[in-house]
């Protein structure tokens, strides 16, 4: 399930796509029956879940970004990260980017995040923090 997570870009309903997944594979552990009448709180305390799916995935995102920003040189993904491509865009929505789910999931601005991802510490307590 969480092969190549670490790239995805999650949207409000991915997210609640990895949240019914989860639960049909708590489900399906438990051979509950779809029919039966069983709130998804009480499966979870039965199996004593302490991080849900889209978590997981989302502290996976932030290890990566921050292993991306230290790397030396230029490197490939850095310069994605940090660059900005010149021309003009496609019409419609503009699609989710994956540093603005950088910038949704910690809170900080790209620019912040980046200087907050060279900092060791302070990156594994904004990773911890994430709910």
């Amino acid at each position: 399930m969480l092969y190549g997570s670490e790239t995805w870009t999650l949207r409000v309903e991915d997210v609640k796509r990895i949240h019914a997944f989860e639960m049909w594979a708590y489900r399906r552990m438990l051979r509950i029956a779809w029919m039966e009448r069983r709130i998804n709180f009480s499966i979870q305390a039965v199996l004593n879940v302490k991080t849900r799916l889209a978590v997981v995935c989302k502290q996976r995102i932030l290890r990566f970004f921050g292993h991306v920003i230290r790397r030396d040189g230029s490197s490939l993904e850095k310069l994605t990260i940090e660059g900005k491509i010149e021309g003009k865009r496609s019409r419609g929505r503009t699609p989710m980017r994956w540093i603005a789910q950088i910038k949704t999931i910690t809170g900080y601005p790209p620019e912040e995040a980046i200087r907050s991802a060279e900092n060791r510490e302070l990156r594994k307590e904004i990773v911890a923090d994430v709910n």
